[in-house]
């Protein structure tokens, strides 16, 4: 995983990919959040409602695999034992990336009144349980990289245009498609 804390304007990125030496990247958007020029800052909107501060940087942070802590054998026993990292990672290994279970942090600088101040917290800030969707396993998704005309600048500019509002259509639906998914009620 890859986590920014890059002071952008409309906030920071987290993404997946996979690293394999000799082999471009490809990265897989997970989310974002902050940014002083994000109009869901710029809005006051947080929550806890009431929670919102002066428009401010928002930063991921910390990540760890915890699918070998919560790997079972086929009896229902625990793969790994507490207090042994070793047999963590071997656990981890045999879990294939679209049934880990990876946790990662996000502290909210901009959530810092309301409840946040009332509890003396200097920021807010959210824990996530991320599993990747299939399609990471698969190599499906190119949500951030640009393979066509408009990665060698060849293209005329009103072409280039109307290309990258049909890719940026295409991220968009793919971004619901994984939201619908990863919240679907099973």
């Amino acid at each position: 995983m890859l986590q920014e804390d890059s002071g952008n304007d409309f906030g920071e990125r987290t993404f997946i990919s996979k690293v394999e030496i000799g082999s471009p990247m490809t990265y897989y958007f997970i989310a974002m959040s902050g940014g002083d020029d994000n109009t869901r800052i710029k809005s006051g909107v947080a929550v806890p409602a009431g929670s919102a501060g002066s428009p401010n940087t928002h930063e991921f942070s910390g990540v760890i695999d915890i699918s070998g802590m919560l790997a079972k054998d086929a009896s229902g026993k625990y793969i790994a034992s507490a207090g042994n990292g070793h047999s963590k990672r071997v656990a981890e290994a045999k879990v294939p990336i679209d049934e880990k279970m990876i946790a990662f942090g996000l502290q909210a600088h901009s959530i810092n009144k309301g409840v946040i101040s009332a509890l003396r917290g200097d920021r807010g800030g959210q824990v996530f349980a991320y599993k990747p969707s299939s399609e990471v396993k698969q190599g499906r998704r190119r949500l951030t990289r640009f393979d066509g005309p408009l990665a060698n600048n060849k293209t005329p500019p009103s072409t280039a245009k109307s290309r990258w509002t049909a890719h940026a259509k295409d991220v968009a639906e793919d971004m619901l498609d994984e939201v619908a998914f990863l919240t679907r009620a099973d």
